[in-house]
């Protein structure tokens, strides 16, 4: 047990970094999946509470409809009742206790008012007042205003104002018939209804037991609370499990909360966090509140929605650390197989397992072999010197690592380029094959005394040479002798023929890339010269000028060569023109203008027949461009031949196209006239005069398409015409060949039977006949 234990933990270490990428995936999946589970517990509760505010809302307005439904019971009952005439004649009637009339007037409001309670309006008291004359009339008798009455609670300069809104409001308290103290309700009815100066007011005083009867049924979690407009408690009905709760902070933050007329608040209550659901009631103004617990609730919902939450992330979690393994395991494959090759001894070297995961005992392992390949790097960084992407500050670092010398009196680079791999044991595409061989020889050639390294850039070979002893003068003549050594050694063994570039002389490392630039330049002069050139920068700009001289005159037979499909005279003229081009001391810059210019006359001459560059074999949108392909080209044997393969065949061939293409619109033209014109006096020079040709020209390009002259043409065009008139009509002879244009019908006959065998009346006759036979069988 203990031997596999430790093999389990041996093959453990082992894979560090794969637990390293298992713990990294972990983190970065579980921390999102907590955030996102925060989160959700957070929107859940929130939308818990939204639906809970919805709720106490709704009981709300259940409440309010069935407490305004009794409110709207009394006010339909009381305008009914006020809008009598009697009643509104009674309170413009003064009364006299002496008078028999006052009397029964008195007797029957009482009456009435009797009656207006016993509908089941749960009306408590009802009185009926007279502004004008100052009495009352309710349930305890007539009484007038006047004087010291103080059991009659009225205030009347304000009654005396009352609009004819419906006011509800809370009173002092009362004696029900049991003797207890309850709450009463006012409700006052200006009369008459419409006045806003009413005359009488109707009182009715029902009990707050009413209303609480109508909120007794509540069964939810929390407390609902009544007040009038004047923020005055009317009813309170709280659930059985509720607290007894003072309500004073509360009606406060309600009164406060009224000109939002509904809403949701929260308040802070006896270290107890309350929620109040309210609304305002546009009929009475009065406020209907739903208090409960915020604190139970959350902890209601929150237990639930927060073990479901787990559930889910725990859940999340575990997908997530299979996924991470199997992810983790996935992504370190590589890693292992990279790790068991360095372990195997790859290159024959035995590896160290005594690190802290694959990738330093990997790193390790690179930087063993780095040491070894010093030489590439050496190359890698020659290159970088010569393409200027060497910083100043780096490059003193980089020759002290490589054990480049400081001490040289110059330096010097020359740049080998490849003539042509024609004759030599190399085919075209081995030419980085080719290149590597001359680099190596190059290397062998030249002593380390005289050589800080060779490379392959691109298309060349280039040596950084150096000197410490030998002047300038000496140092060239040295350089040049090397070049031509090198020059004779690589055509001896690989069978290629090189030129060679040689860049000025100069002091500081940091210069290569100038100098570099030089060798380039110097090998683009080798246009004008044969295979195997040495060519030195200074040499070759101080014996070149710029001064050019573009033979027109030669330039346009060679277009008119062209453009007459002769190829034979546009060779030769081509030739001329670039051995008197070979014979000029022109600088590179003055061929390639010289050569660029010849090539643009060229692609007008081919614009006059409505085509461009793209039209020629071999190019399109995404191929080089004629000139990159041109000034591409090392030697003016090889423009020359370019220019005839790719420019001027081509073009001839495209003339040679045009020129068909014309001749056989031409005879379509004189065919569609003959087609249309048979029978009249049409003739070859009316034709050519039509088609603005001269008729000999017609003749022979209506000959070469049709293969026949246009009077056989037309002969024997019309003598189809007159088979179709004999077999179809029923014109005679003469009248056919009047229609055909013979001067008579004589000679009609003998062409006919020239050409047929028999005469027009012997066709026709035959023709007959057999179609008899026919419709016969």
């Amino acid at each position: 047990m203990q031997l596999w234990l430790r093999q389990s933990w041996l093959k453990v270490a082992k894979q560090s970094y794969l637990w390293k990428l298992f713990a990294f995936g972990i983190f970065l999946g579980t921390l999102p999946v907590l955030i996102l589970g925060f989160f959700a517990y957070i929107k859940a509760s929130e939308i818990v509470q939204d639906k809970l505010n919805e709720s106490n809302r709704q009981i709300l307005q259940q409440v309010q409809l069935n407490v305004e439904q009794v409110q709207k019971n009394i006010d339909l009952a009381l305008t009914q009742f006020a809008d009598s005439p009697a009643i509104v004649k009674s309170i413009h009637t003064p009364v006299d206790v002496m008078n028999f009339e006052s009397v029964a007037m008195v007797n029957n409001l009482a009456a009435d008012l009797t009656r207006l309670q016993r509908l089941g309006t749960n009306i408590f008291d009802i009185r009926l007042i007279s502004l004008d004359y100052r009495w009352s009339i309710g349930y305890k008798g007539f009484r007038f205003l006047d004087g010291e009455d103080n059991s009659l609670e009225l205030d009347l300069p304000i009654y005396a104002g009352i609009d004819r809104k419906p006011r509800w409001s809370v009173a002092q308290t009362a004696a029900n018939t049991e003797g207890q103290q309850v709450q009463r309700i006012h409700f006052l009815k200006s009369i008459p209804i419409t006045s806003n100066k009413p005359s009488g007011i109707l009182e009715v005083e029902i009990l707050n037991y009413e209303i609480n009867k109508l909120i007794s049924n509540n069964t939810a979690a929390g407390t609902i609370v009544i007040l009038d407009n004047q923020n005055k408690l009317v009813a309170k009905q709280e659930a059985e499990n509720a607290d007894n709760l003072r309500l004073d902070n509360f009606i406060e933050a309600m009164a406060a909360a009224r000109p939002n007329h509904t809403g949701h608040f929260k308040l802070d209550y006896n270290r107890s966090s309350w929620g109040v659901s309210y609304l305002e009631s546009g009929y009475s103004g009065w406020m209907y509140a739903y208090i409960v617990s915020v604190d139970e609730i959350n902890n209601a919902s929150s237990s639930s929605i927060g073990l479901l939450t787990l559930l889910v992330c725990l859940g999340t979690l575990i997908i997530l650390f299979f996924l991470a393994f199997l992810g983790s395991k996935k992504m370190y494959s590589p890693v292992r197989k990279l790790y068991d090759s360095v372990n195997r001894g790859a290159f024959n070297k035995k590896s160290d397992n005594r690190t802290n995961d694959e990738f330093q005992h990997i790193g390790l392992f690179l930087n063993k072999i780095i040491v070894e390949q010093t030489d590439s790097l050496k190359e890698y960084f020659i290159q970088r010197l010569l393409q200027g992407q060497v910083r100043k500050e780096e490059l003193f670092e980089k020759l002290d690592l490589y054990g480049y010398p400081n001490q040289h009196q110059w330096l010097c680079l020359f740049v080998i380029q490849m003539d042509t791999l024609d004759h030599s044991r190399f085919q075209e595409n081995d030419q980085d094959l080719a290149l590597f061989a001359i680099n190596n020889i190059v290397r062998e050639l030249i002593p380390e005394g005289y050589r800080i390294e060779t490379s392959i850039v691109g298309e060349h070979q280039v040596t950084l040479l150096k000197s410490v002893a030998l002047t300038q003068k000496e140092a060239l003549d040295h350089v040049f002798n090397l070049a031509q050594h090198i020059q004779t050694v690589i055509d001896q063994y690989l069978s290629v023929q090189i030129s060679v570039g040689i860049s000025r002389f100069y002091e500081q490392f940091h210069d290569s890339q100038k100098a570099y630039q030089e060798g380039l330049e110097a090998l683009k002069y080798r246009i004008r010269l044969s295979e195997g050139g040495i060519l030195y920068i200074d040499n070759i700009q101080s014996n070149y000028h710029a001064e050019i001289m573009f033979p027109e005159q030669m330039i346009t037979k060679l277009v008119d060569a062209v453009r007459l499909e002769d190829e034979a005279m546009a060779g030769r003229l081509l030739n001329q023109i670039i051995s008197d081009l070979s014979k000029r001391q022109l600088n590179v810059h003055s061929y390639q203008l010289f050569l660029s210019k010849l090539l643009l006359r060229m692609l007008d001459l081919l614009q006059t027949i409505g085509k461009t560059s793209f039209d020629l074999p071999g190019q399109g949108p995404t191929g080089k461009s004629l000139f990159d392909q041109l000034l591409e080209l090392k030697t003016l044997p090889d423009v020359e031949h370019w220019f005839i393969s790719a420019i001027i065949k081509p073009s001839i061939q495209m003339f040679a196209e045009q020129s068909k293409n014309q001749h056989v619109k031409i005879a379509q033209e004189i065919v569609n006239m003959i087609l249309q014109e048979y029978n009249t006096d049409l003739s070859l020079d009316l034709c050519a005069s039509r088609l603005h040709y001269h008729p000999n020209y017609v003749s022979r390009v209506f000959h070469q398409v049709t293969g026949s002259s246009f009077k056989d043409y037309l002969a024997m065009y019309r003598l189809e015409i007159s088979k179709q008139l004999l077999m179809e009509s029923e014109k005679t002879v003469t009248e056919i060949s009047q229609i055909l244009k013979y001067n008579n019908p004589q000679n009609f006959i003998r062409y006919f039977k020239s050409i047929e065998g028999i005469t027009p009346g012997q066709f026709r006759e035959t023709n007959r006949t057999i179609e008899k036979s026919v419709s016969q069988k």
